[in-house]
């Protein structure tokens, strides 16, 4: 079920680190990232074992292993939070990490994840699309990321899909793509640290679009 609506302009977006729960207890925030999670997901195994991989997968190792890059937009008040939407993010290289073996199509992306190591992935109560939160979300994990002197961050989405539009019209590229399945998964990237000079928008990837 979505959250009620909330006006957008009450809507917080907080870093799961340090973040004092928004006013609320930890395990409600992981909840209700779970709770979206599931509930934006294109399929979901119906096997136990294999909804928990999965889950394992796309999320929560995520919220184990890079808890800094975790965060959470919140609606409501700050006695009564509602989570909302949230980003988890990581600075490793995937197709050179052993958790990320199971995506075997990142090999095809094996150069621009070079250049580009950081990703992430960020998912939106239904109720609360299109107003600009997702992009919120991001932003703070790009002001992180360019604070820990990463090159650049990237997202693989399915070709087709209407993210495609989303993640270029905030400043994403797209480099390659690859076969997956009976369709193409397409690398987006965008960059976040120049050491040539200050990060523009109309230098970082003209030369290498595809």
């Amino acid at each position: 079920m979505s959250a009620q609506p909330l006006a957008v302009e009450a809507v917080r977006v907080q870093r799961l680190v340090g973040l004092e729960c928004a006013g609320g207890d930890q395990n409600d925030v992981l909840a209700g990232i779970r709770r979206i999670f599931r509930a934006t997901a294109a399929r979901w195994p119906s096997e136990p074992e294999a909804a928990r991989a999965f889950q394992d997968l796309w999320l929560d190792q995520y919220l184990r292993h890079e808890p800094e890059l975790v965060f959470a937009a919140f609606g409501g008040s700050e006695q009564t939070p509602v989570v909302v939407g949230y980003l988890v993010g990581c600075k490793l290289n995937p197709a050179l990490s052993e958790r990320f073996v199971a995506l075997g199509y990142l090999q095809n992306f094996a150069a621009e994840c070079a250049r580009f190591p950081a990703h992430l992935h960020v998912n939106i109560d239904d109720g609360f699309r299109g107003r600009g939160i997702g992009e919120r979300l991001i932003e703070a994990l790009c002001e992180r990321l360019r604070a820990d002197d990463v090159a650049g961050v990237h997202v693989v989405t399915g070709r087709d899909q209407r993210n495609v539009g989303f993640y270029t019209r905030i400043g994403f590229r797209e480099l390659a793509r690859t076969p997956r399945g009976q369709t193409e998964v397409v690398f987006l990237a965008r960059k976040l640290h120049d050491p040539a000079g200050p990060n523009n928008p109309q230098h970082n990837e003209s030369s290498h679009n595809s």
